[in-house]
């Protein structure tokens, strides 16, 4: 889902806590290749009929930072395991 300035600025906590346990990790002996964090949201578009709900992943890496949203109806799932399991499994 593309991202626009309203959603970068609802996942913006979340990016920022990714960052502080990216450098937080940085000074540890076993450095992570990446941090990732995840949380969920309601979002409505002008031009959908009503809110969805909207999955949020915020990864920092020594490459920089891969912010992904992702539109779904799946209800139940935490937002981690929708994201891992189902979204990125599809492309396997």
């Amino acid at each position: 889902f593309a991202c626009n300035t309203k959603l970068l600025a609802m996942a913006e906590p979340t990016r920022l806590r990714a960052i502080d346990r990216w450098v937080a990790a940085q000074s540890q002996d076993l450095v992570p290749n990446a941090v990732r964090l995840f949380d969920e949201f309601t979002y409505k578009a002008r031009s959908w009929p009503r809110a969805w709900r909207v999955l949020l992943k915020a990864e920092v890496m020594a490459l920089g930072e891969n912010t992904r949203f992702i539109v779904t109806s799946l209800p139940g799932l935490d937002a981690d395991m929708l994201y891992e399991d189902i979204y990125c499994a599809r492309g396997q």
